[in-house]
């Protein structure tokens, strides 16, 4: 075989060839561009599905602390306390407090705790 006709033969499959390569190139990143896309949208919809979750895991923990709330309130009713002055029922926290001999008296009112007057 020549060497003319050698060039033409293999210079046609070479072309050839390289449309080949060419192509599955091209095949290879569109295939790369939709695997990106995929991942992307992956990633968008974990973050949507984790905000989900976090907002549910606040609503739960709302909801725990006022069913805690609920419950302490009734406990709070039940533990009254009694003025050392008149005997009227207080709620705790409003009240007046002073020492008296080593004792803390409890009082419904800063006027309860003025008239007060211990038996000594």
């Amino acid at each position: 075989m020549s060497a003319k006709r050698a060039v033409r033969r293999y210079s046609g499959k070479a072309r050839g060839g390289a449309k080949q390569i060419a192509r599955s190139r091209s095949k290879i990143r569109k295939v790369e561009r939709r695997l990106v896309e995929d991942v992307v949208s992956l990633e968008r919809s974990a973050v949507r599905k984790a905000k989900r979750v976090e907002k549910a895991a606040v609503r739960g923990a709302k909801e725990g602390g006022r069913k805690a709330l609920r419950g302490a309130g009734h406990l709070a009713k039940d533990t009254t306390l009694f003025c050392d002055n008149c005997g009227r029922a207080m709620r705790p926290g409003g009240h007046v407090s002073r020492m008296f001999g080593g004792h803390e008296l409890r009082f419904c009112s800063a006027l309860c705790s003025a008239k007060y007057r211990p038996d000594l």
